[in-house]
């Protein structure tokens, strides 16, 4: 499947926003923890999954679009393929869960970094690897935190907040926050934020429309981006539950 990326027509982009998320209808704001609790569990018993797709890049006025093709096994395994634009093999990217590894084709270079590394280096986002696994596989990248609450939507917005911060403690004490903007009557995810101890948007997340596969809600593509940068995946093939060896999430010069 990897090798037959460049094989598929990409199809056009649809508008990001959305992604189906099977909550209950909020009544109070103690409802976050019940909330969270139903976006942990989307799609939770999808382990394993392919596709392929269009990767769109935009980033200092100039876009570039590419073909990709994917593997993974929920949580910690991933294997990616990217073409240049001409067509050609560009990078692997491969995570067994300890190490992630990535191949450039084309000057030959090989690096081996910390599974929780992030792709700031190849997209210009610094996105995680855990949470490309995350989204690629339906699921609501939700980070670690010690306090969760609710912002109900007010008159101006249909929109609520659910936020999840984590206080760090030491010679400067902060905290980092992951904001979940959600429709409570429709219990639709519009986008995701990432916000770094200093307050500033990491990177967000932002969904297009549901395509069910088997009995999973797969985004039909979403995009990431951050104040520089932005990379939309458009979906066009995906299969879930298939068998995959484990070898592909090894890579070696």
């Amino acid at each position: 499947m990897l090798s037959s990326c460049s094989a598929i027509i990409g199809t056009t982009p649809q508008k990001p926003g959305i992604f189906e998320v099977q909550s209950p209808s909020l009544k109070k704001e103690g409802d976050a923890e019940t909330i969270l609790t139903f976006l942990k569990k989307t799609n939770c018993q999808l382990k394993s999954f392919k596709g392929t797709g269009t990767l769109r890049f935009y980033n200092n006025g100039i876009n570039q679009s590419t073909r990709i093709a994917w593997a993974g096994l929920f949580p910690d395994k991933i294997r990616m393929e990217i073409l240049s634009t001409a067509g050609q093999p560009y990078i692997s990217i491969a995570g067994n869960g300890k190490k992630v590894y990535f191949l450039f084709h084309h000057n030959k270079k090989f690096y081996k970094k910390s599974f929780n590394a992030d792709l700031n280096k190849i997209i210009s986002i610094p996105v995680k690897i855990t949470h490309i696994i995350e989204l690629l596989s339906g699921r609501i990248p939700v980070s670690e935190y010690t306090n969760v609450f609710l912002l109900t939507k007010n008159r101006r917005s249909d929109v609520s907040t659910l936020v999840l911060e984590k206080k760090s403690w030491g010679k400067k004490n902060g905290k980092t926050v992951e904001k979940i903007f959600f429709d409570p009557k429709t219990k639709i995810v519009q986008h995701i934020e990432f916000i770094n101890s200093k307050g500033s948007v990491e990177y967000s997340a932002a969904f297009d429309e549901i395509q069910k596969i088997k009995d999973y809600n797969i985004p039909a593509g979403f995009l990431i981006s951050d104040n520089d940068a932005s990379v939309h995946l458009d979906i066009d093939k995906y299969w879930a539950d298939v068998p995959i060896e484990l070898s592909i999430f090894e890579l070696t010069q």
